[in-house]
């Protein structure tokens, strides 16, 4: 039996989380929340910026539609959180030279959108149920959310810099 596109992402996803070195997660959303129903069109400005702007990093980068507070993003809603979209990029940055003002500040330039963007550690534990949770889970749909007809393609994910990925098994890092 062949795989589905749907499987084939979702392997190859898996494969460039749990076989590089990761050790930050950086997340951009939305200031305003009429900006988000454009998240597709601006992943594209997003991914050329950090490519630019940082060509000694790698980066996984991923579209998400997840919950989010929404003061962030001043959207209409009584709730405290709602199913929004945002970017998030995974790198391996041990100098802390990736997600500082000039980050944000280079992808609002190009865009001409406000972001707020938060970066944390990621450990070889948190990568692991990461790609499980992909694993198991129905993708994201982002066909609903942003009412596009069902044979569009979407680009959900991309590798960034590929030059400078550093593989897991180059560092001994444990993959289970």
């Amino acid at each position: 039996m062949s795989e589905t596109p749907e499987q084939r992402a979702k392997r190859t996803f898996r494969s460039h989380l749990l076989n590089f070195r990761w050790d930050h997660q950086i997340t951009l959303f939305y200031q305003n929340y009429s900006d988000c129903f454009d998240a597709i069109d601006h992943s594209k400005v997003i991914r050329e910026t950090v490519s630019r702007e940082y060509p000694r990093h790698a980066f996984l980068w991923r579209l998400v539609l997840g919950r989010a507070e929404t003061h962030w993003v001043g959207a209409p809603t009584k709730y405290k959180t709602a199913v929004l979209p945002y970017h998030t990029l995974l790198t391996f940055d041990p100098a802390y030279q990736v997600m500082n003002e000039e980050f944000t500040d280079a992808i609002e330039e190009r865009l001409g959108l406000k972001f707020y963007g938060k970066k944390r550690s990621v450990t070889p534990k948190f990568l692991r149920d990461y790609a499980e949770t992909v694993k198991t889970q129905p993708p994201h749909n982002f066909h609903r959310f942003f009412g596009l007809p069902a044979n569009k393609i979407i680009r959900r994910f991309s590798l960034l810099n590929k030059k400078c990925l550093t593989p897991v098994w180059k560092i001994g890092m444990p993959l289970d």
